[in-house]
């Protein structure tokens, strides 16, 4: 998924920073590293909170590609990798046989089936995962619920848009201001 935020008065910015003999490039990497870190809180890792016990794991998750000399844009990243059950703040599982039962995690909407298993007999009830890779895995591992990407395409729409394109303008204007007062 890929989404295009455009930049209104650049060429009026690099009038006033030509008149005191700045570039407007080194500015607007600012503003773009600086939208890209507040749209990953504020947009992706505070309403997701709730959904998962860890902060931090998704800061992690939510990876940002800066803006630099060779790149002119910055990027919130999502992993795409399934991530663990047990990093869910809640789930539960619903019982199909004696020894086996659905993992369901709980998302922004609702509740989403997760590639796993219970045995509700056992006394932990851990989630497994169903998926084995060759012959010489021994240990079961943990079952893992919907990747970060899944969230990260679950919640952008328009109005995120239009947020981070408000966010990006006023960021720029507050850069040009900052090296205009110097």
């Amino acid at each position: 998924m890929q989404l295009t935020v455009k930049l209104a008065g650049l060429d009026l910015a690099q009038k006033r920073l030509d008149a005191i003999g700045a570039q407007v490039d080194p500015t607007m990497r600012k503003a773009l590293n600086s939208t890209a870190t507040r749209t990953r809180q504020s947009q992706y890792v505070q309403p997701l909170g709730p959904v998962f016990s860890s902060r931090p794991r998704l800061r992690r998750g939510f990876r940002i590609q800066r803006a630099g000399k060779k790149r002119d844009e910055a990027r919130v990243i999502p992993s795409s990798a399934g991530v663990p059950v047990t990093e869910y703040a809640n789930w539960a599982y619903s019982v199909i046989a004696p020894t086996r039962g659905r993992i369901f995690v709980r998302t922004l909407n609702g509740r989403k089936l997760a590639a796993g298993f219970v045995n509700p007999s056992s006394v932990a009830r851990r989630p497994l995962s169903t998926r084995v890779k060759g012959a010489t895995q021994r240990r079961p591992r943990a079952a893992l619920g919907p990747s970060l990407a899944w969230f990260f395409k679950q919640m952008t729409n328009g109005k995120t848009v239009r947020w981070v394109n408000a966010t990006l303008q006023q960021q720029f204007e507050i850069e040009i201001r900052k090296v205009l007062a110097k």
